[in-house]
């Protein structure tokens, strides 16, 4: 609701609460992303990684992090994780779409494109309609080289309800989109 200053108190008062909730640690990164505070938001990440190693959220949004600051050798180390780790929860939770899907990206993020797609696909299946879900599919088609694609999905989440324009301007997985024109249209007075 775009109250960030009410948001930032309040998760660090959450913290102060209590200061091994991983999940707060990602709530404190997400807003310092949107204030274009990307350092704060890796030392909260890396917190809340250090509190919970399985908390994939948290290694999902550190990686874009890290690509924005330029950090490619830590940018590259997390991907290689994430490479690793997914795999396992996926033969555990072969349903989980959100993972499936965040694991589809990373693969694009690692050149894998047709790797990407399938898994891409299989994630989409399992969750039709889902505005989140729709979003994550236009990073997915706008790593792959497939921008058009990428924007309609954008559109279409937008459509079902996704509102984290905040969020869309600085997510580095549309830096290829950008200039296209659905994009430029859907973005516009936002």
């Amino acid at each position: 609701k775009k109250a960030f200053d009410e948001s930032l108190t309040a998760i660090q008062r959450a913290i102060e609460l209590d200061p091994n909730n991983f999940n707060a640690y990602w709530i404190l990164a997400r807003i310092c992303h949107t204030r274009d505070r990307d350092k704060e938001a890796v030392e909260a990440l890396e917190k809340a990684i250090e509190l919970n190693p399985d908390f994939y959220a948290a290694y999902d949004d550190l990686e874009m992090f890290y690509e924005r600051l330029g950090d490619k050798e830590k940018y590259d180390q997390i991907i290689q994780r994430i490479l690793q780790a997914y795999p396992r929860h996926l033969s555990q939770h072969p349903d989980d779409s959100f993972r499936r899907m965040a694991f589809a990206v990373t693969l694009a993020k690692a050149g894998k494109f047709e790797e990407a797609k399938a898994e891409g696909a299989r994630a989409l299946e399992l969750s039709v309609g889902d505005p989140v879900m729709m979003y994550y599919g236009a990073c997915l088609y706008a790593r792959v080289q497939e921008k058009q694609l990428a924007v309609e999905s954008l559109k279409n989440a937008v459509k079902a309800g996704y509102e984290n324009y905040e969020w869309i301007k600085r997510d580095p997985d549309f830096d290829n989109i950008r200039d296209e024109a659905g994009y430029i249209e859907l973005m516009k007075g936002k």
